[in-house]
């Protein structure tokens, strides 16, 4: 006579004869929808980072606007001066 093998007193559902079987398209479909919201996630915040750096891009754009037209401003004004006085010199003179 022989002895079967000991079969586990205890099978819990995590047996696999208590499980029934998915469709290997429900198993991707299961995976994706964690992996897909992560890339959802992630391009939305990589928009956010897109518009931040478009806001900072255009704030340096204006500073450097208004230094450039400050500097250039005041060179005509210098220019301007130089002129005047060189004008009424030569009005003194005459």
């Amino acid at each position: 006579m022989e002895k079967a093998p000991p079969q586990p007193q205890h099978e819990g559902l995590k047996s696999k004869k208590h499980l029934p079987q998915q469709p290997a398209e429900a198993k991707t479909a299961s995976r994706r929808v964690p992996r897909l919201r992560a890339v959802v996630e992630s391009q939305a915040f990589k928009n956010i980072l897109v518009d931040e750096m478009d806001m900072m891009h255009a704030r340096a754009a204006t500073l450097i606007q208004a230094n450039w037209r400050g500097y250039w401003l005041r060179q005509k004004l210098i220019s301007q001066m130089m002129a005047a006085k060189a004008i009424q010199e030569a009005w003194r003179r005459f």
